[in-house]
């Protein structure tokens, strides 16, 4: 689970490349240097090409304005051998916001695990922020490529984890048990259980038919769907959190993404 939300009560709408450069740039001031959409956005895409060798057709962008059109927030997936699993339909995805209204500061985000909403919350394994201040640009490139090359190890440690849950087979007792452990911890609300619950019965997925640990854990994915954005990346964690506890992971879980305001 991982990329762009946008749907909100904060006002964030999908747009295209154009739209978000189309947006007037502010003028810099002495203590202020704003980065432009389309130069940022260009930035990560270019980084993203060069760190894993791969054609822009290997690149998927989703962008999205808020604030009055005064914020940007996007994400892309990069489809490259090193960081795509085709057997659990995966890609690493790094996830960026920009302002500019000086409300917040540029910010980037990286890993299986990776998401930014409508209210600039980013959340991922790997983060990076930097304020518009007059420097920026001499160190703006490095920061998005530390991100970029990075956030491949989370990647990896996923997809090891993904493989051990998918080696577990369980019965629907199981499972039905393990939905209420989850509830019972607060792992999910109700209304998420019940979509776990028809996922089971009825997978929106066919890959993910087959009775294990794996398909259990992308049923809670659906579920938590359900979720407001900003509380469906903290109880991803969570989620995250509670499978590696309950079939223990040990070091081969991730550790829990970070989260920004």
């Amino acid at each position: 689970m991982a990329g762009l939300m946008v749907g909100d009560n904060r006002g964030g709408h999908r747009c295209t490349l154009e739209d978000v450069c189309a947006v007037p740039l502010p003028v810099a001031t002495r203590s202020y240097n704003p980065v432009a959409n389309g130069q940022l956005v260009d930035m990560v895409q270019s980084v993203a090409r060069s760190v894993y060798d791969v054609p822009d057709d290997a690149l998927e962008l989703s962008l999205a304005l808020s604030g009055k059109d005064q914020q940007m927030f996007g994400a892309l997936a990069i489809n490259a051998d090193a960081v795509t699993d085709a057997r659990f339909d995966s890609s690493m995805t790094i996830v960026f916001r920009n302002s500019y209204n000086k409300s917040l500061s540029l910010a980037l985000a990286g890993g299986a695990h990776s998401w930014i909403c409508s209210n600039l919350q980013i959340s991922g394994e790997i983060i990076e922020l930097r304020k518009h201040t007059t420097n920026i640009w001499d160190d703006l490139r490095d920061l998005i490529e530390r991100v970029v090359c990075g956030a491949k190890g989370d990647f990896l440690k996923s997809m090891r984890v993904a493989e051990a849950l998918s080696a577990v087979g369980m019965s629907y007792d199981e499972c039905y048990r393990f939905v209420g452990l989850a509830l019972g911890h607060k792992v999910l609300r109700a209304q998420q259980a019940s979509v776990v619950f028809k996922e089971l019965e009825s997978p929106s997925h066919e890959e993910h038919r087959p009775m294990n640990a794996w398909s259990l854990y992308n049923h809670f994915t659906e579920g938590l769907k359900r979720s407001p954005a900003g509380e469906a990346m903290s109880r991803h964690q969570r989620v995250t959190q509670f499978f590696g506890h309950q079939f223990a992971l040990g070091q081969n879980t991730p550790q829990p993404a970070g989260l920004l305001n």
